[in-house]
């Protein structure tokens, strides 16, 4: 199980819902945290670390056993994924604090993978030319997942 321990809407969250998700290992489950807004519709309060086509504040739809079904509203904000190459703490501060600066919101998965949201297209330029900064070349590896 994919668990999200620091949700970012974390005050929002009220329940978990799972999302399977294709591993090269087989199948997995990654519990994500969401708030009820009908009986089978949540809206999700974490950044999706593995899942494909969700996103931060998608309305889904869940079956009887909280397993997403369908996105019923996407939230059309943008997903990027972080890996790192080094244990450079001090580098992983600086991108952290230059992230939450650029308007960001950053999910830390393990001590070698983030996940970060951004809300808009103007928020997303700025968070790219911070990601692409000479700072962090040797630091990470990111991609925009569309």
């Amino acid at each position: 199980m994919i668990l999200h321990h620091y949700p970012v809407w974390k005050e929002e969250a009220h329940l978990a819902v799972m999302a399977r998700v294709e591993t090269s290992s087989g199948q997995a489950i990654e519990q994500l945290w969401a708030r009820k807004v009908t009986h089978d519709s949540h809206v999700l309060c974490c950044v999706p670390a593995y899942t494909r086509d969700l996103r931060l504040g998608d309305l889904v739809e869940v079956d009887e056993d909280f397993f997403i079904t369908r996105v019923l509203k996407p939230s059309e904000r943008h997903l990027i994924r972080i890996l790192f190459k080094t244990d450079d703490v001090d580098g992983r501060r600086r991108l952290h604090t230059g992230l939450h600066d650029s308007g960001a919101l950053v999910e830390v998965i393990d001590d070698s993978y983030w996940v970060v949201d951004v809300c808009c297209s103007e928020v997303l330029s700025g968070v790219t030319e911070s990601l692409e900064s000479v700072d962090y070349v040797d630091l990470i590896k990111w991609k925009i997942v569309d």
